[in-house]
């Protein structure tokens, strides 16, 4: 699979290889980075790691660029606001496939500061995928037991403190792992988004932030073959516990 770094047009990013895509928007910050890949039903959409943040202020220098990238690092800035005086910079990370199955992995690395004496940093991520169903698990998932949840838009959203999240895509080839450090966030929000379609929303940074100190969390994404998938999303969690966090950008 032949990869090419980060692609930058004005405030939009791409990155892909022959079979996948990655896409997003510095105005849209919402809806994350879109995944496409060729063996993907084409109405099969994933949208990873979008900020929902208590409020939006773009940039009040038009001529900044917006977005950094480097080879497979592409990063984002969000500026503080007067109602949410946190500056955000996203970081994210495409890595090679690893060698418990995975056909691609994403990090991302969330690092917030402010210039207030302190603040309340604390926001949402949110994942939407095409999933038939949803499995997670609690403790060290080379021992826990799987449950598996079936989306319906009806049902009331699953809230659910597994450091882990597999969604079993559409189409019987792909499942999508998604991993946070225990450290940074454990709870997570289960939701029916449409048919057949889930939402993953986790809270970040419950602390309060002090002017002077960044914090960082991290979350990684994972694209493994479904029909490996429980048995490589206890490897790949594994290799993302024992990993050190990345510093700086």
């Amino acid at each position: 699979m032949i990869r090419r770094g980060w692609q930058l047009t004005s405030s939009r990013a791409q990155w892909h290889s022959d079979s996948l895509t990655l896409a997003f928007d510095w105005a849209q910050p919402e809806f994350g980075l879109g995944l496409t890949h060729a063996s993907l039903p084409t109405a099969c959409t994933p949208r990873l790691f979008g900020l929902i943040l208590p409020v939006r202020q773009e940039s009040e220098d038009p001529s900044r660029l917006p977005l950094f990238a480097c080879g497979n690092l592409l990063s984002a800035t969000y500026d503080a606001a007067e109602s949410f005086p946190v500056q955000i910079n996203v970081a994210w990370r495409v890595g090679a496939p690893s060698p418990h199955s995975s056909l691609m992995i994403v990090d991302a690395v969330f690092s917030i500061s402010t210039e207030k004496l302190n603040a309340q940093g604390r926001f949402a991520i949110r994942s939407v995928l095409p999933a038939v169903e949803v499995l997670t698990a609690a403790g060290p998932l080379d021992t826990a037991c799987w449950k598996t949840w079936t989306p319906a838009p009806e049902d009331p959203p699953c809230a659910t403190e597994s450091p882990a999240v597999l969604f079993r895509l559409p189409g019987e080839t792909f499942s999508y792992l998604e991993i946070a450090d225990p450290v940074d966030s454990r709870c997570c929000r289960l939701s029916g988004q449409g048919p057949a379609t889930v939402g993953l929303d986790r809270g970040l940074f419950a602390t309060t932030l002090e002017k002077g100190v960044i914090l960082r969390a991290r979350v990684r994404g994972v694209l493994l073959d479904q029909a490996e998938d429980v048995r490589s999303a206890g490897a790949a969690y594994a290799d993302f516990v024992g990993s050190a966090p990345p510093l700086g950008r």
